[in-house]
C-alpha cells in the first residue's frame, strides 16, 4: 500500500473502520438497542463493508476535493467543512441504505426498509458528517506515513 493508490485505499479503510463503528453505535443508541458484542459487531461489520465498497467504487474523495477547491476560495477550513459535508452525506446514506435493506427486508417488506431508513436518517447524517469532520485529517496523516505519499506536499 504505497504511493497515491495506497494512500487512498488506506484513508478509505481507516475512515470506514471508524465511521462504521461510530455510526452503528449511534443508530443502536437511538433505537434503544443494547450495546453489546451481539449488536455492535454485526452492525459495525455491515457498515464497514458497505462504506469501504462505496469508497472503493466511487471516487468520492476526488469529487469532494474538486468541489471544495471551487467553493472554498483558498480557505482550508471551508474546504475541510465542504469535504466533510459531502463525504459524510455520501457514506452515511450508503451505509444507511444498505443497512436498511440488510436489517429490515428479511423480517418485513420494503415498507419496513423505508421505515428503518427514515427513522434513522437524521442520526446517521449528523453522526457521519461530524465523524468525517473530526477524523478525516488524522486518518490522512496516518495514511500518508504508512503509504509514503502525502497529497499536500
Amino acid at each position: 500500500m504505497k504511493g497515491p493508490v495506497g494512500f487512498g485505499k488506506l484513508v478509505n479503510l481507516l475512515m470506514n473502520l471508524a465511521m462504521g463503528l461510530i455510526v452503528s453505535i449511534a443508530v443502536l443508541l437511538s433505537s434503544g438497542a443494547p450495546l453489546n458484542d451481539v449488536t455492535i459487531v454485526p452492525a459495525w461489520l455491515s457498515s464497514f463493508v458497505l462504506g469501504y465498497a462505496a469508497g472503493d467504487i466511487v471516487p468520492i474523495s476526488k469529487w469532494c476535493n474538486s468541489a471544495a477547491a471551487h467553493v472554498s476560495r483558498g480557505s482550508r477550513i471551508i474546504a475541510h467543512l465542504i469535504i466533510s459535508l459531502f463525504m459524510g452525506i455520501y457514506f452515511g446514506m450508503v451505509i444507511l441504505a444498505g443497512n436498511s435493506i440488510i436489517n429490515a427486508l428479511p423480517g418485513g417488506d420494503w415498507l419496513a426498509v423505508g421505515s428503518f431508513f427514515i427513522s434513522n436518517i437524521v442520526t446517521v447524517l449528523v453522526t457521519a458528517v461530524v465523524t468525517v469532520c473530526i477524523i478525516l485529517q488524522p486518518m490522512q496523516i496516518f495514511a500518508a506515513k504508512i503509504s509514503g505519499f502525502n497529497p499536500n506536499e
